[in-house]
């Protein structure tokens, strides 16, 4: 029996399943723990009376101790700790412990403390300030209290943490005690999901209570799958089933959208038709039999892109749903479904475009539902709807996260391991960025996100340079480039307007 932890579920069920939930999930965290290993201090600037104290205390798994960092009041200047962990490729949550020495915490106090998340030399979300959503202050000792960033989707090997300036107090300190990663069971909780079907026993959402509408054949329920149950195939027949999505989500979204879910379909038996699963989704389709995947317009379109698969075993498939409204006379929309199997993007053997694991349209597609879901002798499990793009790493990261042999997440830090750098000139930047490096540019993908995940820019590479959209506000945005053999960088880019 799977346990859900949504605070967007509805209704509380009983008292032992609660108290079940919390001792389950301490009993999880309190062994998952992973601390910080090793740590390296840094200043920024001539900061005269700064120094950092016993900077190793913030090492390992005692959370009394602590490393102390001090800025004389009114130094404008930066101070700072990075403390590394083994390299992380599962969804995880970090938590840092940490204190003042003589005020009580507060986040006007903390104003001047960012957190960095880094793989290699790489920056993930830019500086991240500490709102009230980010500290809890102890009810026990109001000078001390924890940093907690949940449901993190990148993988990361340290975590830069810098006071930028005095704390508000004359002669106080900054305070760290400790840093440990936790991996999260993602069969009990994807990050922020919109809807998830986990296919217990039942086909109702845990974030809304609300069920799945069946068509025809009741469903049936097989034991053993990716996460404990799933929908598999009604036994002894060759019949099919169809499950629609609730009536409250009819509409066309306006805002991108990601669906994941592992699907099984293994090769037909003497007497019975060809198994398949099809999923119909915003006007496109993934149809999956047992030797290949389709992503088209409508069931066997001839313009469907047609992808190789491993029959006989799970695969974990990502659609990701992208769209923006443009003018041209009159209103269209204009979109694309990307495919990812097991973490990768999905690519199939094309003259043309050789590496096209994306279908794109220019129009409105047709559909009066989210998602209607067809079954016949196939298997499905952990079915989840996302209101947003999923970058690559993420997608890949998520894999890794559920029950299954890990695949490694390759450092975007190429540089270190293959002598290939990536520049982004000029940064800071008014808009124009120029690439440059000693890798393939040419055919790579080109994608700016802000430090919500949002994607604001997005291009195949035709020149080194090229402009941000004018529309766009000054701040923090991430580029990721991947090159025509699949290697992804990343960098960091300040909009200066």
């Amino acid at each position: 029996m799977k346990t859900y932890l949504f605070s967007g579920y509805r209704f509380m069920q009983t008292v032992i399943w609660a108290y079940s939930l919390i001792l389950s999930t301490s009993l999880y965290y309190a062994q998952n723990k992973i601390y910080a290993s090793s740590q390296a201090v840094f200043s920024e600037g001539l900061c005269v009376g700064c120094n950092v104290q016993n900077p190793n205390n913030a090492v390992g798994n005692n959370e009394d101790n602590y490393s102390s960092l001090k800025i004389p009041l009114g130094i404008a200047n930066k101070l700072g700790q990075v403390l590394y962990f083994p390299a992380s490729t599962k969804l995880s949550k970090l938590v840092i412990g940490i204190g003042t020495g003589n005020s009580a915490l507060s986040i006007a106090l903390l104003n001047g403390v960012t957190v960095e998340l880094m793989n290699g030399n790489d920056i993930y979300y830019g500086a991240i300030n500490i709102g009230s959503n980010l500290l809890k202050i102890s009810t026990q000792d109001p000078q001390r209290g924890i940093i907690e960033l949940p449901y993190i989707t990148v993988p990361y090997d340290r975590v830069r943490i810098t006071l930028n300036s005095g704390l508000l107090t004359l002669n106080d300190e900054f305070r760290i005690y400790y840093a440990y990663r936790m991996d999260i069971p993602i069969c009990s909780s994807p990050p922020n999901p919109l809807l998830y079907y986990p296919f217990n026993g039942n086909t109702t959402d845990t974030v809304s209570g609300v069920s799945l509408h069946t068509v025809n054949n009741n469903p049936a329920f097989k034991n053993n799958q990716v996460c404990n149950q799933g929908l598999g195939p009604i036994p002894l027949t060759d019949q099919s089933y169809n499950l629609q999505s609730p009536p409250m989500f009819t509409s066309i979204p306006t805002t991108p959208k990601t669906i994941s879910f592992w699907a099984r379909v293994d090769a037909p038996e003497e007497g019975f038709s060809p198994p398949f699963l099809n999923l119909e989704a915003f006007g496109r389709h993934i149809k999956i039999k047992p030797e290949n995947a389709h992503l088209g317009y409508g069931v066997d379109s001839p313009y469907d892109l047609v992808f190789p698969i491993t029959s006989g075993k799970f695969n974990f498939y990502t659609m990701v749903f992208e769209h923006e409204w443009f003018r041209s006379g009159t209103i269209l929309r204009r979109g694309r479904v990307c495919l990812y199997i097991n973490g990768q993007p999905a690519y199939i053997t094309d003259p043309i475009d050789p590496q096209k694991n994306c279908l794109q349209w220019i129009g409105y597609p047709i559909a009066k539902k989210y998602f209607e879901i067809s079954v016949n002798g196939a298997q499905l499990d952990e079915l989840v709807l996302y209101d947003r793009v999923l970058p690559p790493l993420d997608i890949q990261v998520l894999y890794n996260s559920y029950n299954i042999p890990v695949s490694p997440v390759p450092s975007t830090n190429k540089g270190a391991i293959t002598n290939e750098i990536l520049t982004v000139t000029p940064n800071p930047t008014t808009g124009q960025i120029t690439l440059d490096g000693n890798m393939l540019l040419v055919d790579s993908d080109i994608s700016v996100r802000n430090i919500s995940g949002e994607e604001v820019y997005h291009s195949k590479f035709t020149s080194k340079t090229f402009d941000l959209p004018y529309t766009l506000p000054g701040g923090v945005y991430i580029l990721t480039l991947q090159t025509k053999d699949k290697k992804v960088y990343t960098r960091k880019i300040i909009l200066t307007r």
